[in-house]
């Protein structure tokens, strides 16, 4: 593999050092998620943490997926999907410890981040619309049975604001549950520790 230096424009300090660092890594996120991921989730998690350029990212994929090392399907509904080969995991065992251990801490924590992000706001009913008036409305709703467990609608002047809390909200839903019914209860001390989450 290369070892040329990286385009590094837009990539905070600590990432992969070399074209070769950043197949590795790449190799040793698909190994260990251990089964497959969305192009368009894959390239969030690269993009998310500034890990790598993404004219070096979308190289590297092209160059791991015609060398083998992974392996790129289609869905029955049209998306694009990466996983790991045999070849790219024989691949981890010999040469993941080449990464420097925060690296692969960051990448697979930036993965675990954008897949549960993903997964709430597969699970939760979240929507942002215009307000009578001006400004906007985030309507949040927690499922449950046989009736949501909470809804709720905020007002914001901006969009901006509006999507921000949305955010909030499905990058931890729970968190933001527990707050409420602390809050609602009076019950300072489970307020404390839900925001302690």
């Amino acid at each position: 593999m290369e070892r040329r230096k990286p385009f590094m424009q837009n990539v905070k300090k600590g990432g992969p050092a070399t074209i070769f660092d950043i197949k590795v890594m790449l190799c040793y996120l698909l190994n260990s998620l251990n089964k497959p991921i969305s192009a368009e989730d894959l390239l969030n998690v690269m993009m998310s943490e500034q890990l790598v350029n993404y004219f070096e990212y979308e190289s590297a994929m092209a160059e791991l997926v015609k060398g083998g090392q992974v392996e790129k399907f289609v869905s029955d509904s049209e998306e694009e999907f990466y996983q790991i080969s045999k070849n790219g995991a024989a691949l981890v065992v010999d040469l993941e410890s080449s990464l420097a251990m925060s690296l692969k801490s960051r990448v697979v924590a930036a993965a675990i981040k954008v897949l549960t992000f993903k997964q709430n706001a597969e699970e939760n009913n979240v929507e942002v619309t215009a307000a009578e008036g001006g400004g906007y409305n985030l309507t949040l709703e927690v499922p449950g049975e046989p009736q949501p467990l909470c809804k709720l609608q905020l007002y914001f002047p901006e969009r901006l604001q509006a999507e921000m809390a949305r955010d909030g909200f499905l990058t931890n839903p729970t968190l933001v549950y527990a707050a409420i019914l602390a809050a609602l209860s009076g019950d300072l001390t489970a307020l404390m520790t839900a925001l302690k989450q």
